[in-house]
């Protein structure tokens, strides 16, 4: 209850930064725009600490790179350091951003987002000094990521559909071959290096196989988006929801699925029904987002703050290659939806302006000089 009580906290002061670092008007009409954030900061997730931690990252590494006060420099890399100990696939952003910042979006401040990148990958690796200093006690092995990645990425060859691997995207696959080798734990310091050697030796077997994997995966993040809660939970215990659903599952066609549905209590129905029709909003408003950003992020690479963009793309490239090239899960978008968030409503509001001329326009073609417009 006490966390859950603090991801509250925490979700009401990611917005306070996002509209700052945006800096925008708050409107009634971005409520429901900003559920996804809310549904994943309302989960005990450690995704949860990190959509928020990855906000007020973008935010400090902006406020630096505006106006460039030294004691802005660390706060950034702190910041990520935390959000590693949570989840550690974060630890190569840093290095990622260093590559971009070949990007347009910095030819004015190249060399002070190149420190920018340096200094925080430096403080991160500090922040995460505990965790290595206890790996190396433990076997000798200086450790600055989580030793559940040898298991993630063999069991995530389970997501390309009917794989060369026959590997299917469950934990217990990860399980039944570090057995098959003798170790009973593959989240173990044993068994992630036992995964990961088994994981290159599959890929290198079927190199192209993983291609279409990496390719499956990234048009799953764009088809499937983000996670925005599960509304069934409110009219049924979790028991009865798995029941229903994995019977949902077995049928292939959408007619019978819907037909299902409607065959269960109306209580349980209606549960069903609105959970999918939210979720099919939300792909929809996912994808239009997303588009939004592609053209904000081309219209806007040689604006006075057009470092924001440029940081921003690094970001969301970097995630979009986790989900591609490792695991995409709905809930891995979450993290960076409120980017899109605030670049959609910057997008939207220029465009604001020219609404009104544009109807008026229209009424004075189809209407003549016949009405007097004001």
């Amino acid at each position: 209850l006490f966390l859950l009580i603090f991801q509250y906290f925490l979700s009401i002061v990611g917005i306070i930064f996002f509209y700052k670092m945006f800096d925008l008007e708050k409107r009634i009409w971005h409520i429901p725009l900003l559920l996804p954030f809310f549904a994943v900061m309302s989960v005990k997730w450690p995704d949860a600490i990190t959509a928020f931690g990855l906000l007020i990252y973008a935010y400090f590494s902006f406020k630096y790179l505006k106006i460039g006060k030294k004691n802005l420099l660390l706060l950034p890399g702190l910041v990520l350091g935390l959000m590693s100990n949570f989840r550690s696939e974060y630890i190569y952003l840093p290095l990622f951003q260093f590559i971009t910042a070949f990007l347009p979006h910095f030819q004015n401040i190249r060399k002070q987002y190149l420190i920018l990148t340096t200094v925080t990958f430096a403080a991160m690796l500090a922040c995460l000094l505990p965790w290595a200093w206890h790996s190396y006690r433990y076997d000798s092995q200086l450790r600055f990521a989580s030793t559940n990645g040898g298991g993630v990425l063999y069991i995530t060859l389970g997501q390309l559909p009917n794989n060369p691997w026959g590997i299917i995207h469950k934990d217990e696959y990860a399980f039944r071959y570090a057995r098959s080798k003798g170790e009973d734990n593959p989240y173990s310091a044993e068994g992630d290096k036992l995964l990961k050697q088994e994981f290159v030796r599959l890929v290198r077997e079927h190199p192209v196989s993983y291609l279409k994997k990496v390719g499956y995966n990234f048009l799953s993040s764009l088809r499937h988006g983000v996670y925005i809660g599960e509304y069934t939970t409110l009219a049924m215990l979790d028991k009865r929801r798995l029941e229903i659903e994995n019977k949902l599952s077995s049928f292939n066609g959408k007619f019978e699925k819907i037909k299902s549905i409607t065959s269960l209590e109306l209580n349980e129905s209606m549960a069903f029904l609105v959970d999918r029709i939210i979720n099919k909003i939300f792909k929809l408003v996912f994808f239009f987002l997303i588009v939004l950003f592609i053209y904000f992020s081309i219209a806007y690479r040689s604006e006075k703050n057009s470092y924001l963009v440029g940081m921003l793309v690094s970001i969301v490239l970097y995630r979009f290659s986790l989900v591609s090239l490792i695991q995409y899960e709905p809930r891995h978008m979450n993290s960076i939806y409120l980017l899109f968030c605030g670049t959609g409503i910057w997008v939207i509001r220029s465009v604001e302006q020219y609404i009104p001329a544009f109807l008026s326009r229209t009424k004075r073609f189809v209407f003549g000089n016949r009405i007097q417009l004001k």
